[in-house]
């Protein structure tokens, strides 16, 4: 499945938390930004939710070169993609994130069920050192 979404200016979560008493919280601009991201998708898609392993391809797109870790952003889309497109973003097992430049903000958001999980078996366990 194939969501584009333009003009919607991506946000993250790491520079746009607000701490409370004992608490930490979205501020307004990302709890919008979350809304209006959660209504696009849900305006393209009308699927069922993957519950497998999927992959996913993020390609954002910014209309200016300014310094951004589209990682950051990456978060984000995550959480609004739970419970409309993937079950559970623990689910993903091939996380692809391309950045561009363009004119205009854009987003597109490609999820593929993988059909089969592979473990290399010739990998040593990551240990502690």
């Amino acid at each position: 499945m194939e969501i584009i979404i333009r003009g919607l200016h991506i946000r993250n979560k790491k520079n746009n938390m607000r701490v409370g008493k004992r608490k930490v919280f979205k501020s307004p601009e990302v709890r919008d930004y979350e809304q209006d991201l959660h209504d696009e998708i849900m305006a393209q898609y009308r699927g069922p939710v993957l519950e497998g392993p999927v992959s996913v391809l993020l390609e954002i797109t910014q209309p200016d070169k300014r310094r951004r870790d589209a990682h950051n952003a990456v978060d984000c889309i995550l959480d609004v993609m739970q419970d409309v497109l993937i079950k559970d973003d623990a689910n993903v097992h091939d996380l692809r994130v391309k950045k561009f430049f363009g004119k205009e903000w854009c987003l597109r958001i490609a999820v593929e069920p993988i059909a089969e999980v592979i473990t290399l078996p010739f990998l040593a366990p990551c240990r502690a050192s």
